[in-house]
């Protein structure tokens, strides 16, 4: 807006001290338009998402009671050739449990299976409809 008037009157009386006024202020355009993009570019990289590692969960407080839940499969021998289970190993999560007044800690255990004779595996789903915490400490 002002700079249209100085170019209107540059052509009127004083036409000298007005083209330095237009410079001037062209010169003063030119660095907020750099300025402007200089402060957009550094909100841009601010607003990366920074990596940060994955928040470690704290063990279970060692003194609240504790349940374990041992979830075999429906099956006790091997359905495809009627061989024993054995033992490969085992999944355990903490589900941290309120009961009024009180806390506890229910263990599920579900071990992982094999046939001897023929190899196949199995093991129970997880259980639903609970909070798994961090693999715990305690409770044997």
């Amino acid at each position: 807006m002002l700079l249209d008037k100085l170019r209107r009157a540059l052509f009127g009386q004083k036409s000298e001290k007005l083209a330095g006024q237009i410079d001037q202020l062209q010169l003063e355009l030119e660095e907020l338009h750099i300025n402007q993009g200089e402060r957009a570019q550094s909100i841009e990289s601010a607003q990366a998402p920074a990596s940060r590692p994955a928040p470690q969960r704290r063990p279970l407080p060692e003194h609240l009671p504790c349940e374990v839940h041992e979830h075999l499969p429906k099956e006790s021998a091997c359905p495809d050739c009627g061989g024993a289970w054995t033992r490969l190993g085992e999944d355990v999560s903490n589900v941290l449990e309120h009961v009024p007044a009180s806390f506890r800690i229910v263990r599920h255990v579900r071990p992982r299976l094999a046939c001897s004779c023929c190899e196949r595996m199995a093991q129970t789903p997880a259980p639903t409809g609970s909070v798994m915490l961090a693999p715990g400490s305690r409770c044997t």
